[in-house]
């Protein structure tokens, strides 16, 4: 996973880092530095974000569904959202 597909992801959801960091749950300082490349992205959230990539690649509402649970305080139902997309295909 390199530093400009972190940076992809989260813009291509229209993300803060805080609420980026939010949905994947580390802090807000590990998306800086992944996006930076100074750290890597471990095995697990990569994983995830490649989900998550892909989801929005394949139904790019869902960006503003994650966004929208966010915003709610639910970044349980946010990931639900983003590994729907992934896995299921648009709603």
């Amino acid at each position: 996973m390199t530093a400009d597909l972190v940076l992809d992801t989260r813009t291509a959801l229209d993300l803060s880092q805080a609420q980026f960091a939010e949905l994947l749950g580390v802090h807000e300082m590990t998306v800086s530095k992944w996006e930076r490349g100074l750290i890597k992205v471990r095995p697990w959230h990569a994983g995830l974000l490649n989900a998550i990539y892909s989801a929005h690649l394949r139904d790019p509402s869902t960006g503003l569904r994650v966004f929208v649970a966010l915003r709610s305080g639910n970044s349980a139902h946010a990931l639900y959202e983003a590994l729907h997309a992934r896995f299921k295909g648009p709603r």
